[in-house]
Order: C-alpha cells, then sequence, then structure tokens
C-alpha cells in the first residue's frame, strides 16, 4: 500500500464529483418545498403549484393543495437530505445515492398523502 488513502487520481476526482452532485441535488430537494411554502400559486395553472386533476377541480382543492403538499413535502425531504448525509458520511457514496433515489419514493408518498387530504376536505 503506498499510503495514499484516495486511491487514484481518478477516484479522488470522481468521488469529488460525485460529492458536487450530491450538494446540488440536497439543495434542490430542499429549494423546492421551501420555494413553494413561501411562494403559492394563486391561480390554477398548468405550469406551477401542486397540479393534479384533483387540486385542479376548483379553488378550494387548489389552495388547499398549494398549502398542504410544500409542507408535507418540506418535512420528507428534510429528512431525506439528513438520511443522505449521514449515509454518506458514516458509510459511502452508494448509500447517500440511495438515499436521493429515495426522495423520488418521498415525492410520491407526499402525492398520495395530499391527495387523501384534498379527498377528506370534500
Amino acid at each position: 500500500m503506498d499510503g495514499n488513502s484516495f486511491g487514484t487520481l481518478e477516484d479522488y476526482l470522481l468521488n469529488m464529483e460525485i460529492t458536487i452532485l450530491s450538494i446540488i441535488i440536497s439543495v434542490l430537494i430542499l429549494f423546492i418545498p421551501v420555494f413553494c411554502v413561501y411562494r403559492p400559486s394563486k391561480e390554477i395553472n398548468g405550469l406551477y403549484g401542486y397540479r393534479t386533476p384533483r387540486s385542479m377541480e376548483n379553488k378550494k382543492n387548489w389552495d388547499a393543495a398549494q398549502r398542504y403538499w410544500p409542507k408535507v413535502l418540506l418535512k420528507y425531504s428534510i429528512f431525506t437530505v439528513i438520511s443522505q448525509w449521514t449515509l454518506y458520511f458514516f458509510i459511502g457514496l452508494i448509500p447517500a445515492l440511495l438515499a436521493m433515489g429515495i426522495w423520488l419514493i418521498v415525492l410520491f408518498i407526499t402525492i398520495l398523502l395530499t391527495e387523501i387530504h384534498l379527498k377528506n376536505q370534500n
């Protein structure tokens, strides 16, 4: 062993690229719900906000979805980012990358929870 804990320069650069990508994704994972909490879409539209057929049925559903979904997504996103970085620091890159994939599942769960919330409101 040569005493170099990083391995080759290529390995080090690959790890740095993945680390930078992880930071960018973490910022995006947190930015989306924070932005939607503080700048909810006021009018029903097809471009911005929580948009599903149920949320776009009427203004009452739209407003409820714009208030509920970002808060739920933010809670789950914070948990995902904390998990991602905990795994990264204690286990390594691959589990941290898996945690980013888990966020996609979390996104689906928040949509499901929001749809249940909207259904129960009606």
